[in-house]
Order: structure tokens, then sequence, then C-alpha cells
């Protein structure tokens, strides 16, 4: 047995501890407290953390990434309580205005714990299965030239597209009224940025020469600003992050403390969108948001981090969501079935029967869900409202295996790269997002690449492009 291998068992026993120990006070929960499984979990994360260097990661590692956007969009105000900082991680805040009794809270912070002791479980058997691939592209002069052609293309046309939503935005009254009012349209230019980030994987994945690296940067990290200024903030942070992991893997090496500079411009980034964003008045509802006119890091740390509420609804409402059943999980897929193949339009009244997130937004604030707002989801939640913690702990391990299984079969050729650099995405938003929300994304995603595949191989064809970039 190698070194390698001792590791990865070494970790896996250090797992199955932890989990026996959270499975063991799920069952004695009244004999603990809150603040005893805060520190338990922040002292789990920090062990994750550490360990990702004798596993032969880093945290710049897709993996490593996604330990990131776990804690920043669904644990971060737990780990903040862990070290005393911060409001308490079980207010619900604007939408019924009310704390979580202490039992539903150390239920939510178990639940977090065991998903992602289940995930490095699964991720750790999968590694000793398939092993653990990493990047290995070749430089193709023909995907370069497409790739740079593609994205001057679409990068003016994203920033006009961002503009005019942006101006949408101001006319609407606010981002809420995004979610309030649902006959706002989207400018169509501004669906221009999909195109554009397609292009930005397909120059990445050919492993492309110096001379134009730090003009794509610049226009990478413009197009994510512009996708944070249009309401994405989600995807624009998950966006810069595969942007850190590709220079990592492939212009340089990404040591901690360059991350931690990486991190602390990342920082700067989100005080600035809390900055923009201000108070929002959207319709009848004086709505104030996490983040006023002087935001603070804490205050956008807080407004993106509220998901693990959803966790606590789903427990508090537990009696009310068993009804549900595997419709809980399968939305996605019913949704596009519903919306992409057949063409209905969403009803508001009918997806509380059929959406998770739709449900415990209606029993938590009817009045609210009705004015077009929502909680949304998140995949622990329904996990657990399919089958309580065992459905927690088989779907969370399967996730795990599941990541190592792409890593290892989307390496085949620059086609399936791009594929994975959108699973790369979806993972790393996966945090605040169902469990199944990248597969109806499929279908558009590998229409998108025939057409780029048609697009190269004409243009390899009869070779218009210049030989020189």
């Amino acid at each position: 047995m190698g070194n390698y291998h001792r590791v990865i068992i070494n970790c896996m026993i250090i797992n199955i501890v932890f989990l026996s120990l959270q499975v063991l006070q799920w069952t004695v929960n009244e004999y603990i407290s809150v603040e005893l499984l805060e520190k338990e979990y922040l002292l789990y994360v920090v062990y994750l953390l550490f360990s990702l260097k004798y596993r032969k990661m880093s945290i710049c590692s897709i993996y490593g990434l996604f330990l990131v956007t776990y804690q920043f969009f669904l644990s971060s105000m737990v780990i903040l309580n862990a070290v005393g900082m911060g409001p308490n991680f079980a207010e619900t805040n604007f939408f019924t205005g009310f704390t979580f009794e202490l039992e539903v809270q150390k239920y939510m912070i178990m639940l977090i714990s065991i998903s992602l002791i289940m995930i490095d479980i699964g991720l750790l058997l999968g590694i000793m299965i398939w092993g653990w691939s990493v990047p290995k592209w070749k430089y193709n002069l023909h995907l370069e030239k497409i790739a740079i052609g593609g994205m001057c293309a679409t990068f003016i046309l994203v920033l006009i597209g961002d503009y005019q939503y942006m101006q949408t935005i101001g006319t609407a009254g606010g981002y809420l009224a995004l979610y309030v009012d649902k006959d706002i349209q989207k400018p169509f230019l501004s669906k221009m940025d999909a195109v554009f980030f397609l292009f930005s994987y397909m120059y990445m994945v050919s492993a492309p020469e110096k001379n134009f690296r730090k003009y794509f940067i610049i226009m990478y990290v413009t197009c994510c600003l512009g996708k944070a200024l249009s309401g994405g903030r989600g995807e624009a942070i998950t966006g810069l992050l595969i942007l850190i992991w590709w220079i990592n893997f492939y212009v340089n090496t990404i040591s901690w403390k360059k991350f931690v500079v990486s991190g602390l411009c990342l920082s700067l980034f989100a005080m600035g969108i809390g900055t923009w964003r201000g108070n929002m008045n959207v319709k009848d509802f004086e709505v104030e948001n996490f983040l006023s006119g002087d935001s603070t890091l804490l205050d956008f740390i807080v407004s993106n981090s509220s998901t693990i509420g959803v966790i606590g609804y789903t427990i508090y409402y537990e009696d009310e969501i068993n009804n549900m059943g595997v419709q809980a999980i399968i939305y996605p897929f019913s949704n596009y079935w519903k919306k992409g193949i057949n063409g209905e339009k969403s009803d508001i009244v009918t997806e509380i029967d059929e959406s998770l997130g739709a449900y415990i937004s209606y029993l938590s604030n009817s009045d609210f869900y009705f004015a077009g707002m929502g909680l949304g989801t998140v995949f622990i939640a329904e996990l657990f409202a399919v089958g309580g913690l065992v459905g927690v702990i088989i779907g969370c391990f399967l996730l795990g295996m599941f990541i190592v299984l792409c890593v290892k079969v989307l390496q085949y050729n620059w086609l399936t790269w791009i594929i994975l650099f959108k699973f790369f995405n979806a993972l790393l938003l996966l945090p605040r997002t169902p469990y199944f929300s990248f597969f109806p994304e499929i279908p558009h995603l590998l229409r998108n690449i025939l057409i780029m595949y048609f697009l190269y191989v004409v243009f390899k064809k009869i070779s218009i492009l210049p030989n020189k970039i």
C-alpha cells in the first residue's frame, strides 16, 4: 500500500469518527449545546482544509474551492458564531422575523456537518476506486483562435446587455423587484454572458500561449463584475473562483499567501457590490436589505449565507413537508419538462405542491410568497425532506462519488471539458441550489457545444483565421 492510499484511508477513518459523533449527538441532542456543535463543526472544517495538502490537493483545487463556497453560502454564520462573531445563524431575518428554537438549531448544525462529512467520505472512496485526475491540456491553436474571436465578439454585447439590465432594475424598484415582479424581462443582450463564458472555457482548455492571457483575465473579471451588478452575485463569485482554479493549474501555482491576497480582493469586490445594492423598496413592502450604503464584508457574508435558514424551515415544518415525497427533490426535472418541453408558464399556486422552496416560502410567510418573494431551496433540505437523516447521508455520499467520477470521465477532450467547466460552476453554487440543479441545463449546454464544435470544424477546415495571435 502506497503512502497516498494510506493517507486516504486515514482521512476516511477520521471522517467515520466525526460521523459517529454527529449521529450519536443526533439521538441525544437534548444533552448537547449549540455552542459545542458550532465548535465541533469549526474543528472539522479546519481539519478538512489542512488535510488537502496530504491528499495532493490544494485550496485552489476544485474540491478545495467547493469547501470554500460551502462555508460561504451555507455555514459561514455558524463559523462566525463559533468564534463569537456575527448575528445568530438561527435568525430568519425579514421573511418571518423569528429565531428557530434551540432543538431546531442543533439539528441545523448537525445536518450541515453530516452532509459535509458524507460528501468527503464519498469523495475519498471515489478517489480510492478511480483516482483523482488533474488537468492535462495540450496547446490547440485553432481552438485558441476561435475562443478569442468568440470572446471579443460577445464581450461588448455582454457589457451593453448588463448596462441595459441595470437600468431595468433601477426603473423596476431595486433587485428584489426581479423576484417580486415576474413580468420584468431581461434584455436580450444580457443573455450573452452565457455565450461569453462558454468561449472562455474553450479558451482555458486550449492551453493558450501568454500573448492574450492578461487581456482574457481582464475581460473575464469585467464580465463577472457585470454579472454581479445585474443581480447574479453567486454566479459572479463562482466564476471568479473558477478563474483562480484555472490560473492555479495552468498559469502558475497559487500558494496559500496568494490565495489569501485573492480572497482580500474578492472581499473588496464583495463590499463594493454590497454598497451598490443599497437599501431596496419593493411595491407595498418596505423591505430593508442587510446591506446599506456603507456595507461591510460581514453584511455581505450574512446576506449570502442565509441559505441555512431553508434547512431550519425544513426541520421546523417537517410534518407538513413529508407530504411532498420525492417531488421535493425532482422539481428541476419536472419544471424543465413543464416549461422547457411543454412551454407552460409558471403558476405561483401550483408551484406550492411542486417545489420545496415554494412550499417552505408559503408556509413561513404566505403574504410575501403571493407577492412574489421566496426563500429558494438547498440540496440538504431536499434530501432531508425526502429521506430524513438517512436521505442526507446517502445523497451526500453519492454526491461525493459523483464529483470524482465526473472529473475522471469528462477529461476526454475539449468538448467534454466544457461540460466539466459547467459542472464545476454548478458544484460551486450547489450550497445554495437544488440537488439536481445542473441536469436540466444539459440539453441547452449540449446544443451550444454542438454549435461551437461546428464553428471549430469549419474554421479549422477553411483556415481563415491568422496563424499568430
